[in-house]
């Protein structure tokens, strides 16, 4: 049987890290991630169909672009990002994520993960953090995510294309 523990992980809320485009920011704690052929048309089904709003987009390749962050209420998070149609990788249609802090810790939590079972990554993003994709037995798949500290990083104005507000 299974037995109520604590956890070892912060209970403190998110730090706040100000404002971007009216929205405010923060280290989101849990949020979604869904790949899709098409992300503009996903995002837009977000926000038409379900009334949230488009916090950023980007960045963009061939016109296109790989990512778009839209949110509901606060901490309903949805990470929209483009998909690799030339894989033919089984994996779930849906990722949950969760906020792992540092690069550091990623690569911890991906070589105590690999010895039970596959894992993608750890790898760098282009919106300046580092992941790793765990899956559990029945092929379920769990990001764990964290700030890059690569020793080019990405100013948050490039990998948002705007500026603060």
């Amino acid at each position: 049987m299974i037995e109520a523990t604590q956890p070892t992980l912060s209970q403190d809320q998110p730090e706040d890290l100000g404002h971007f485009n009216g929205w405010k920011v923060y280290p989101m704690p849990m949020f979604v991630r869904l790949e899709t052929g098409d992300v503009e048309r996903t995002a837009r089904w977000f926000t038409d169909a379900l009334g949230f709003g488009v916090m950023f987009v980007g960045p963009v390749s061939n016109g296109r672009p790989m990512m778009a962050h839209v949110r509901g209420a606060l901490y309903q998070d949805v990470l929209v990002v483009a998909g690799d149609t030339a894989s033919d990788a089984v994996r779930s249609p849906i990722e949950v994520t969760f906020q792992a802090l540092t690069d550091t810790a990623i690569d911890e939590l991906a070589a105590r993960a690999s010895v039970y079972g596959r894992i993608d990554g750890p790898r760098n993003t282009p919106w300046n953090t580092r992941d790793v994709t765990v899956y559990d037995p029945d092929g379920n798949a769990f990001v764990f995510t964290g700030r890059s500290t690569s020793a080019t990083p990405k100013s948050i104005e490039d990998v948002m294309g705007g500026s603060d507000t």
